[in-house]
């Protein structure tokens, strides 16, 4: 045999095999993430246990997820690892054949990035070339036999049977590329039913029996299976007004210019009638918009150009020489500049992280791990959780919690019973539906004996608005019996006490910007704002975003607040005033003395603006309906609610010198030019509320074991309370020590009977030696 046809030889059965393994190596998560804190990380958790405890998707867990997530968020968990590890191969195999049966034999070397770039990629630009590889088959599949770009039948139909099963998968791990599924299997059939009956037959029942069989797998009764893709309607319907981030008009241009010129491209090289063109063309149209909006509705606008770039690999395996060194290049071009600016990159730079994906390290070190040892990955969950244990931890409870607003994998690290809301994380409970389902929970006889509640939208949001319809029954079935370092501790009334009561007291139509003034009762108030979209703005919900409004409230101090307002979560109902901004505030409700608590937390007015775009996709008119609503007292809230006093301070002037920053009096950030110039900055009612950062010295790493504020009297009477410390990595790396430790600092004290102008001092404790921070903060108390 000559060298060259060896060599020819060589690369024609090389380069699939290669293609496959490495594809696989790529696209099965081997080296897997583990539970970490933070919103994303809570409930890739929260999926893998309610997977693992056999909980309902579609009534016991409503998510944007399905009991296959860990194929997409790659989390370990000693339950569900099998379950990630098989389907992310079947994923990648259906991927790999298909799109080997795509590329003509002599193209098959632009194969050979491809799985690299899946290492290096977003999840979702792979998953989401799944149904593309799909629709490209089925158009092979339905041009007549004599077509000299047909594959070899039994081989193309392997390839659309295996990617039929991979997209049953995607159904159920996430919403978006499940409805991508959805679609495409029916457009094949469309197009298949009438030339090639059998076939599209076939592919309908291997999706149908495949999504029954992975559904089963994952312990989900059949019977179940209709209310999950019931369940997903509100998911879909509510995201985009409620998820929404402003998009940097440059990486929109950037992929809308890849984008055009890779369905240009499509359609140009397909072959058939210009009906099948134009079929193609719509086909990818609607792809390239599922994944436009997953990208760009939420701020990431990586994952689109990803698709785009992988999509160009694939494309360029099926046509020419020159288009498709055209296609890649423009997509690369385009890609480059988001990629450079964005922090989904793993590494430190492209470069790093390419060099990364090239040695497929992580896939190679992961199975090496498995390998020599079986029990290591459970061995690093188990440590991951006791390092959000140690970080985070719970007192050991009998009975079932659950944990408000997102941070599951806090609870669940703490070995805690966990029975959650349906709607896991507050956030997403983003329209009235989702709401009540989670506040029906909270009132069912199957709710959480315990609830560790905090205040944190995201997104600046009105906190009120996240899970509002629970709150009354917070309230009202649960008291507070206690505290940790970030919850209040709500446990369930072994009596049920009696029921929030609201009474209507008005009913007005306003417009949008109009300044509405609120009756100024001791009473909560309770609102329900009715404000609809217009049909333009219901379209470009649909296709796009529609512009965010916003709330102000105004204050009889003169100072104002503007939160996001999400409509949908506001025609339920939530708390307008008084103004709840964390979770002491939420508790406070329940005090006796709560009117003096909140003198300065009732908005005198509030007002609903927007862009100049608003007005067209908001009606202009609306319908607020406002209601008293009075929840029952709680004796010995206090404990809970101030600083308990420490007599024994011994603060003088012989104390050295500590580095400190202040950021908020009572949740007002605007201070930094009173505490530089020594004006008094005033506080109103009962409550000081001091947050910052404190350290022995953050220049050179070295925080404190505690922290102290103090308020001294006019006559010189100091009032010191121990602070609650937590981790503060924005000032660790200012100052690049990321060992430094817990730097942040929240007070709050009881200033009642106090007034006239005080002084505020913040001290730190290190090694039994104390070190005050040298600035005095002037305070005049009206309380």
């Amino acid at each position: 045999m000559r060298p060259f046809s060896s060599i020819k030889t060589l690369v024609r059965l090389g380069v699939p095999a290669f293609f496959v393994c490495a594809t696989l190596l790529a696209s099965v998560p081997f080296h897997p993430e583990y539970p970490t804190e933070g919103i994303d990380p809570a409930w890739k958790y929260a999926m893998n246990e309610a997977v693992a405890k056999g909980m309902k998707f579609g009534s016991d867990i409503v998510f944007t997820f399905g009991p296959y997530a860990s194929a997409y968020s790659c989390q370990y968990h000693p339950f569900t690892d099998q379950l990630m590890l098989a389907s992310s191969a079947i994923l990648g195999l259906g991927f790999a054949l298909g799109a080997l049966t795509h590329a003509c034999r002599d193209k098959r070397l632009y194969l050979l990035p491809i799985p690299f770039l899946i290492a290096l990629l977003s999840r979702d630009s792979f998953l989401f070339l799944i149904p593309m590889l799909f629709m490209l088959l089925v158009f092979r599949e339905s041009a007549p036999n004599n077509d000299p770009s047909k594959p070899v039948g039994r081989f193309l139909k392997l390839s659309l049977a295996l990617l039929a099963i991979d997209l049953s998968l995607l159904t159920l791990t996430k919403f978006s590329f499940g409805f991508a599924a959805l679609v495409f299997i029916l457009f094949g059939f469309v197009l298949l039913v009438i030339s090639y009956p059998k076939q599209a037959y076939g592919f309908i029942a291997i999706y149908v029996l495949a999504l029954s069989f992975f559904w089963i797998l994952a312990k989900q009764p059949f019977s179940s299976l209709p209310r999950f893709f019931i369940a997903q309607v509100p998911m879909i319907s509510g995201y985009s007004e409620a998820m929404s981030l402003p998009n940097d008009l440059s990486e929109i241009i950037r992929f809308s210019i890849s984008a055009i010129i890779l369905l240009i491209v499509i359609i140009r090289f397909s072959i058939g009638r210009l009906s099948r063109k134009i079929l193609i063309g719509s086909c990818t149209s609607i792809l390239l918009f599922l994944v436009f909006k997953s990208s760009f509705t939420r701020l990431h606008p990586l994952n689109g150009l990803d698709f785009i770039l992988l999509a160009s690999f694939i494309m360029a395996t099926s046509i020419p020489h020159t288009a498709a060194i055209v296609l890649i290049l423009v997509s690369f071009a385009c890609w480059i500049p988001t990629a450079l600016n964005s922090k989904e990159i793993s590494s430190e730079n492209i470069v790093a992280s390419a060099v990364q994906s090239l040695s497929l390290s992580d896939a190679a070190q992961g199975i090496f791990f498995r390998l020599q040892d079986p029990g290591g990955c459970q061995m690093r969950f188990e440590e991951a959780k006791a390092n959000i244990r140690k970080a985070n931890p719970l007192p050991e409870l009998e009975g079932t919690t659950d944990i408000y607003p997102t941070d599951d994998e806090v609870l669940l690290a703490n070995n805690l019973s966990w029975n959650p809301r349906p709607v896991v994380q507050s956030y997403a409970a983003y329209n009235q539906h989702l709401a009540q389902i989670n506040a029906i929970h909270i009132g069912s006889n199957t709710s959480p004996n315990y609830v560790f509640f905090d205040v944190n939208p995201i997104d600046y949001r009105l906190p009120a608005l996240e899970d509002g319809l629970s709150w009354p029954l917070l309230l009202t079935r649960y008291q507070v019996a206690g505290q940790t370092s970030r919850y209040l501790l709500l446990k369930a009334c072994p009596k049920k006490r009696s029921d929030a009561v609201k009474n209507e007291i008005s009913k007005n139509s306003l417009n949008l910007e109009q300044q509405f003034r609120l009756p100024q009762i001791s009473n909560p108030l309770w609102a329900e704002v009715d404000i609809q979209p217009t049909i333009f703005g219901r379209i470009m919900c649909a296709l796009y975003k529609p512009p965010q409004l916003q709330i102000v409230l105004s204050y009889v101090d003169g100072h104002t607040e503007g939160y996001r307002y999400v409509p949908a979560m506001g025609r339920g109902g939530f708390l307008l005033s008084p103004v709840i901004h964390d979770r002491h505030d939420f508790g406070a409700l329940l005090m006796d003395s709560n009117t003096e608590y909140f003198s300065n937390e009732r908005p005198v007015s509030v007002k609903f603006v927007g862009s100049p775009a608003t007005h067209l996709c908001w009606q202009n008119t609306f319908q607020i309906r406002l209601s008293t609503i009075t929840f029952p007292i709680q004796p010995g809230i206090e404990q809970f609610i101030f600083d308990q006093p420490i007599r024994d301070l011994a603060v003088n002037a012989n104390n050295n010198s500590a580095e400190c920053a202040i950021d908020k009096i009572n949740d007002r950030g605007d201070i930094s030019q009173q505490i530089a110039t020594f004006k008094p900055i005033e506080v109103k009612g009962p409550l000081l509320a001091v947050d910052g950062w404190a350290a022995v010295s953050a220049h050179n790493g070295i925080a404190g074991e505690k922290v102290f504020a103090v308020l001294f009297e006019p006559n010189g009477t100091p009032h010191a309370v121990l602070t609650r410390i937590y981790k503060r990595p924005d000032v660790d790396a200012y100052f690049h020590h990321p060992e430094m430790g817990d730097t942040g600092f929240e007070a709050r004290m009881k200033t009642s009977g106090l007034k006239g102008e005080c002084k505020l001092r913040i001290y730190v404790r290190h090694n039994d030696q104390l070190y005050a921070w040298p600035t005095i903060v002037n305070v005049r108390l009206n309380g």
